[in-house]
């Protein structure tokens, strides 16, 4: 029998939520958190063991993945992606909003092309990543969560609703495209200091409350999509400066984006999430506050004029109950620990 293992790691879209997919250019993190897939093959019949338990299916995202290397379906699947979420006190679990899908769709991918014995460097498992993670999604999304946990580090990356408009090197993705750009960061995003709710949004509810304003309100619509994208690409200035200080005045920017986007859309705080008003207030003027993703205030993104600053306003959310994670950015994104025969 021969075996594989491998890991993808989560994801933290910074800036350009939304605006994405219109064109305009996502900046997204891969952080230090990981889906693991292990792979044995041949077997009698395919199992899917999902964090030690066997299983019938293993889900969507990882069905379309295995789907992309059709010979291997008779194998032993392990699926762990226990790393992106919470116990909770009734014994269950709570995604915490790091990419959980786009890890393990990307993990499961590579390791059905390392067992198949074909090549499963990052950049050849993005794209049937892509396309397994967006057939997953019935054909939505734009794929940049997916970009980031393939390649690792901090990425670029702009969606093309036609493949045709994309420009030279962007990735088909079934009609559409995706131009992914590998972006350095320096001394001003160290690591990504995190906020939890407590509670998982919605992702694909909140990307249908806010895509059905694109033609029942195009002027406003267009109006909150450059405000995003605007914030954007401040964002981009800042980490080729590599000031600390203007990115926390783009996060500052991105807040104030997203908070506009949600009382147009009527909601109030239904982007900013329960918490945006009290975590602001704790956090102090040195300090700024975004959602993170599609919002919906699951995942917090805290950034400070100082590294001090920030720990000083970390300390305090603590202290008043909230989770703070502190991760590391991820330069590696996939990897494959343990290939071969086993």
């Amino acid at each position: 029998m021969t075996g594989v293992r491998v890991r993808a790691p989560g994801k933290v879209m910074l800036f350009g939520e939304y605006a994405v997919l219109e064109g305009a250019t996502a900046r997204v993190a891969a952080v230090e958190a990981w889906a693991r897939v292990a792979a044995h093959a041949p077997a009698d019949a395919a199992t899917y063991r999902v964090h030690g338990e066997v299983v019938g299916s293993p889900g969507p995202f990882v069905e379309a993945a295995l789907a992309t290397v059709d010979a291997l379906r008779d194998a032993i699947w392990d699926l762990d992606s226990r790393a992106f979420s919470i116990e909770c006190a009734d014994g269950g679990r709570t995604k915490l909003g790091l990419g959980s899908s786009a890890a393990i769709t990307v993990a499961a991918v590579g390791a059905a092309r390392a067992l198949a014995g074909l090549s499963a460097r990052p950049q050849d498992v993005l794209g049937p990543a892509l396309v397994a993670h967006r057939a997953a999604q019935g054909g939505r999304g734009s794929g940049a969560d997916v970009a980031a946990c393939a390649l690792g580090g901090v990425v670029d990356c702009a969606f093309f609703a036609q493949a045709a408009w994309g420009p030279p090197g962007a990735l088909p993705v079934g009609e559409a495209s995706l131009a992914v750009s590998a972006r350095s960061v320096g001394r001003a995003l160290p690591h990504l200091t995190l906020v939890f709710s407590g509670a998982s949004a919605s992702t694909p509810a909140l990307i249908q409350a806010v895509m059905s304003q694109r033609h029942a309100r195009p002027i406003i619509w267009d109006r909150a999509l450059c405000a995003l994208a605007d914030a954007s690409d401040a964002a981009a200035a800042a980490l080729d400066a590599d000031s600390r200080l203007e990115l926390a005045q783009a996060v500052r920017q991105g807040d104030r984006a997203m908070a506009a986007l949600s009382r147009e859309l009527g909601g109030g705080t239904a982007l900013l999430g329960p918490l945006h008003a009290e975590l602001t207030a704790l956090i102090g003027p040195a300090c700024a506050l975004k959602t993170t993703g599609a919002g919906g205030g699951d995942l917090y993104w805290l950034y400070g004029d100082t590294e001090a600053a920030e720990a000083e306003a970390a300390a305090r959310v603590e202290a008043a109950g909230h989770l703070v994670l502190r991760l590391a950015l991820e330069p590696r994104g996939f990897v494959v620990e343990a290939p071969g025969a086993e």
